[in-house]
């Protein structure tokens, strides 16, 4: 009963999966030494954000971030098994979370979705183990089905387009 209760609340609050909702339309922020604003890419003031496309991105880039962040990216349906469960075991032997089992597919599904869920859960002092199981697995979810809707070079673009890049909180794309 607890499985099927736990596996349709990860259901009902992942039914309104959106991959309209993946790219990202926020401004891009830059900062300098002292974390003010030096200028603002995609503000009213200086035009739209334009999120790049696959086929701008140096294919050495590509090969990068691949090599980097999951080196099976291009084999796997957004759910690497082995990969998942290595890490997993890594972190059970330290006692520690320092290993990631998250593929690219679930590294931009986290940052578009699930993440704002996980701060405000935070946020609001309610964020338990549960809570976070819930959203591990969300992601997943989330996960095998934009890898059947949205070919691997669309997920790799929203990637690159929302992913954190640097040392500031809005570094991102």
């Amino acid at each position: 009963v607890f499985a099927c209760i736990f596996g349709y609340s990860v259901y009902k609050d992942t039914a309104a999966f959106d991959s309209k909702k993946l790219l990202s339309s926020g401004a891009s922020v830059m900062y300098d030494s002292n974390g003010d604003i030096m200028y603002t890419y995609g503000s009213q003031e200086n035009g739209t954000r334009k999120n790049v496309t696959y086929d701008d991105l140096p294919q050495v880039l590509v090969d990068a971030i691949v090599a980097a962040e999951d080196s099976r990216f291009f084999e796997h349906n957004g759910f690497d098994l082995p990969r998942f469960m290595a890490a997993a075991l890594t972190n059970l032997r330290t006692g520690d979370i320092s290993q990631g089992g998250s593929t690219l597919t679930m590294q931009m599904i986290d940052n578009a979705f699930t993440k704002q869920k996980e701060d405000q859960l935070k946020e609001s002092g309610s964020y338990t183990t549960v809570d976070r199981i819930k959203l591990k697995v969300q992601e997943i979810y989330l996960s095998l089905i934009a890898e059947q809707t949205i070919d691997k070079e669309a997920i790799f673009e929203f990637y690159v387009n929302r992913i954190w890049f640097g040392s500031g909180g809005n570094t991102r794309g």
